[in-house]
């Protein structure tokens, strides 16, 4: 549903929407506040009321994970080292991604995922493509046996910000569900559907 709209969309009733819209109209005046109060709506990750839980999806062993910022551990199903990684959307979690789960379980392969930064079980409420992307490389050399990458929506940027950094990865398929073309295409939408002048689109740039 949040992945659907695009960042940001499960706070559009919150204050900072309210101080956003305003300092929007005085971005002749103020159009570095303005980009930065847009930027973190845009970049929000949770709808109004949601909370982190620790929960452990359904089926799957917690692998903790270190070094990587706000992701603690990734979830693997299976015995064996994993195959498949699976790549939740923007404002979603990894029990999105059962369906993809449970179709490399149901082919003898173990699976692999993770709450992205400020998703899930992940700690924050904002997060952006690059933290997402690292997380993804991080996996990756984690788990060289994965062979197979399916994504979601925005976590096809990070899927293929990961293979190409990841050198002597052994990805050898990338199954990208409804990619966006561009991250940059994104929020031109985005800011049109808000009406957004160009000086505050360029801020949150």
């Amino acid at each position: 549903a949040a992945d659907a709209s695009g960042p940001g969309e499960g706070i559009s009733v919150s204050a900072g929407l309210l101080l956003a819209q305003a300092l929007a109209r005085a971005h002749r005046i103020a159009p570095r506040a303005a980009g930065y109060v847009w930027t973190n709506i845009f970049t929000n990750t949770r709808g109004l009321g949601t909370v982190p839980n620790g929960l452990c999806p359904l089926g799957a062993r917690r692998v903790e994970l270190t070094g990587v910022p706000r992701v603690a551990a990734v979830y693997v199903w299976g015995s064996a080292e994993p195959t498949v990684l699976a790549l939740h959307g923007w404002g979603a979690d990894s029990t999105t991604m059962s369906g993809v789960v449970g179709a490399a379980t149901d082919r003898g392969e173990s699976a692999v995922s993770f709450d992205a930064p400020g998703h899930g079980a992940s700690p924050g409420t904002q997060a952006t493509m690059r933290e997402y992307a690292d997380a993804t490389l991080a996996v990756l050399q984690r788990f060289p046996s994965i062979t197979t990458i399916v994504a979601h929506s925005f976590a096809a940027i990070a899927a293929v910000s990961a293979v190409a950094a990841a050198a002597g990865n052994g990805v050898r398929f990338l199954l990208l569900l409804a990619p966006p073309c561009s991250l940059s295409d994104v929020l031109e939408r985005w800011a049109a559907q808000r009406d957004l002048p160009p000086a505050v689109v360029e801020q949150i740039r």
